[in-house]
């Protein structure tokens, strides 16, 4: 029974490593930042009572948090496709280093929010990653 719980997570962890493109750092990084992430919400939550949902833990806002993450990943397999199918190495790349930005100033908010002193420099670097790839996207999608 073991084995076969292995073979089917051996399975299911190389199909989605795959489908985001393979494990690199850059990957690495943003994982670790979600969890960091979420561990920090969750400790917002529970131990600061801050939380955009009211006070306390909310199961709501675990809920779309970890639909959030789920969407994520979604958007890096896009990427990846696009990549593959047009021979380059870039679009997967540029979304995760987005989101690497966006944990980074999520986690940063938490910090604040919790009254940790944070490094100024930190907060204008990932404020510029994040509003590089803002500033790209923006020229990219105007509506009429």
């Amino acid at each position: 029974m073991k084995e076969h719980v292995c073979v089917v997570a051996g399975i299911i962890g190389g199909t989605a490593v795959k489908l985001l493109g393979g494990f690199d750092y850059s990957l690495m990084a943003m994982f670790t930042l979600m969890l960091i992430d979420i561990i920090l919400g969750f400790i917002s939550a529970a131990v600061f009572k801050l939380s955009k949902y009211g006070n306390g833990v909310s199961s709501e806002a675990l809920a779309k948090g970890a639909l959030r993450k789920c969407s994520m990943l979604c958007i890096i397999i896009i990427g990846t496709i696009i990549d593959n199918l047009f021979g380059m190495d870039y679009v997967r790349n540029a979304i995760v280093f987005y989101f690497i930005a966006t944990e980074g100033i999520s986690i940063l908010e938490h910090l604040i929010d919790m009254d940790v002193r944070v490094p100024y420099f930190i907060v204008k670097i990932l404020d510029s990653m994040e509003k590089k790839y803002d500033d790209a996207e923006d020229g990219n999608n105007e509506t009429d």
